[in-house]
């Protein structure tokens, strides 16, 4: 009987104490903060669904500096056609396709590959990557345009910044009318090391004997008119050039001495 009443006796004592001790514990495992059990979301790196942890891509970016390129960098200018007829319809256009090529890919620099229209003073294109950049350029008018491909720094307005390379100009005759059509193009027979001497020949598909037309050579380099032929299909000039290589466009149009010429017919490759 003594050692049941021991038995109370303790359990009354000791009961209160246990409940305040688990109630302790109870409370400190609800007030543990979240952010100090979860590692913050930043800190997590990304998972593939394989669940295994990459890094987030990178963006690409061109370089901030610019560093010049080797001098043998060079770059072309095409044109799909150098002379596009149309019917004068309402809402009638013709277009021509610019294409631009340089000796390098572009992507690794700080420059890009532009196309100029040096008529309209406007960017046509820039391209930021590759070796190659081509744009569309239409006219609803009769109208003579020149064009010009570069390498160089971003730049809204010619001529831009850190010219790297630059094409030869390129000129594009859109000529709204019915037939006749003419056409016109160059050759030459130059030399490619200083002096350069060079005999360029232009030739028409039409003998513009019977017509008001000529055809004209001129020097893009110089904007100068250096021969002129108002009968036949061929006119040939004579070049010769001490230290720099020149840039030469033909025409068929009304007589003139300036670029371009009047009434162009018919605009050629250049040379």
């Amino acid at each position: 009987m003594q050692l049941s009443r021991v038995i109370k006796f303790l359990a009354a004592r000791l009961r209160p104490r246990c409940l305040a001790a688990m109630a302790v514990v109870v409370t400190t495992v609800l007030t543990v903060p979240v952010a100090a059990a979860v590692p913050a979301a930043a800190d997590t790196p990304a998972r593939s669904s394989h669940g295994l942890a990459h890094p987030a891509p990178a963006s690409a970016a061109k370089p901030r500096t610019a560093t010049p390129l080797d001098s043998t960098a060079w770059m072309t200018l095409d044109a799909s056609r150098h002379t596009v007829n149309f019917v004068p319809l309402v809402g009638a256009s013709g277009s021509s396709t610019l294409s631009a090529y340089s000796s390098f890919d572009v992507a690794p620099t700080a420059y890009y590959i532009q196309i100029w229209d040096l008529t309209a003073h406007t960017l046509l294109v820039s391209c930021p990557s590759g070796n190659t950049c081509s744009v569309n350029v239409t006219q609803s008018a009769s109208t003579t345009h020149s064009f010009v491909g570069t390498v160089a720094l971003s730049a809204a307005s010619y001529p831009p910044a850190g010219i790297q390379s630059t094409s030869a100009v390129n000129y594009v005759a859109w000529v709204s009318g019915f037939a006749p059509y003419y056409s016109v193009s160059m050759s030459a027979l130059s030399q490619t090391f200083p002096p350069y001497n060079g005999v360029l020949t232009a030739t028409s598909t039409t003998d513009v004997g019977p017509t008001a037309y000529y055809i004209e050579i001129f020097d893009v380099t110089t904007g100068t008119l250096i021969a002129q032929c108002g009968t036949g299909t061929q006119c040939v000039a004579t070049v010769s050039y001490a230290d720099t290589a020149h840039t030469h466009v033909a025409f068929i149009s009304g007589s003139g001495s300036s670029l371009p010429p009047p009434t162009v017919r018919a605009a050629s490759n250049s040379m």
